[in-house]
């Protein structure tokens, strides 16, 4: 399977806990872990960075050092993580948790920069709870709503997206983007879901864009 995904599920062997992992998670959605991302309209949870900080200070850092989990990361991502998605992709990368209240929405947005739209930039995402088929791409024709899937997924950061959490619980969410850009070609663990070559983008990008002053996670 080449760059030509738009959204594709990965089915690993082995599924992560995502009722433990949500009971590690739920106590640290305190002002203490947490910040507000105003470009995205969500709120994040660092978990690996490459300073191991708190906070919208912990992403400021994007070469200098070795990515480190932070002290309070949930022992079950640790654990699954390290042993199942790291050495899958062949290295560590930047990892948040998203938490979107109930019946909250993101803001539709690129997970890149313009200039990068086309390339491979394929993220990471294990939704822990809530809805995946509520994550939508920005098309001429419409909105174009991602299926459901039980496990991982990718997803193309360069096409501009947005997604409504339709349930009356938070929605928990997994995300590992940069450095790490997807692979070349992939195995029998992923299905293609949505090809982008059936799809095209809006004309005018800019409105999605992220300007001066927003959180710099990518």
């Amino acid at each position: 399977m080449s760059i030509d995904i738009l959204f594709a599920s990965v089915d690993f062997s082995r599924k992560i806990d995502k009722e433990q992992a949500v009971k590690e998670i739920l106590p640290l959605i305190t002002d203490e872990y947490t910040f507000w991302d105003p470009y995205r309209e969500i709120t994040m949870i660092p978990l690996v960075t490459k300073t191991g900080a708190v906070g919208l200070e912990s992403i400021s850092n994007r070469f200098d050092g070795e990515f480190t989990w932070a002290e309070y990361a949930p022992p079950t991502v640790v654990e699954y993580f390290e042993n199942v998605v790291f050495p899958w992709m062949g290295q560590r990368s930047r990892l948040m948790i998203l938490i979107t209240k109930p019946f909250a929405a993101n803001a539709e947005h690129i997970d890149s920069k313009i200039h990068e739209v086309g390339q491979r930039k394929h993220k990471f995402r294990i939704v822990l709870q809530g809805r995946v088929d509520t994550l939508y791409f920005k098309t001429t024709a419409g909105d174009a709503y991602v299926p459901e899937v039980e496990g991982a997924f990718l997803m193309d950061g360069t096409w501009a997206h947005g997604m409504d959490n339709t349930t009356d619980d938070i929605k928990i969410t997994l995300a590992l983007g940069s450095p790490w850009e997807g692979h070349e070609t992939y195995g029998d663990e992923v299905t293609l879901l949505m090809n982008r070559k059936d799809y095209k983008m809006p004309e005018d990008l800019s409105i999605y864009e992220e300007k001066p002053g927003g959180a710099t996670y990518k």
